[in-house]
């Protein structure tokens, strides 16, 4: 599949969300999960529905920015 042109008047596309900038995300959403629910400050099923929503960001967001597509 060749590479998707770009206009000369769009920005450039950056790579800041890489897969392991996104598992290096993941794992502090993890881990601050899980001490809101050691402390808690969250029930169990409250963490693993913010992780379910923050790993639902993470990976359509990396996906959406590392494959963008033509308007």
């Amino acid at each position: 599949m060749p590479p998707i042109e770009t206009p000369d008047h769009a920005a450039p596309r950056t790579k800041f969300w890489t897969l392991n900038r996104r598992r290096w995300a993941y794992g502090v959403l993890v881990a601050i999960g899980a001490a809101a629910v050691t402390f808690g400050k969250l029930t169990g099923a409250e963490n693993e529905a913010i992780l379910a929503v923050g790993g639902a960001l993470l990976g359509v967001a990396g996906i959406a920015v590392a494959n963008p597509t033509e308007d």
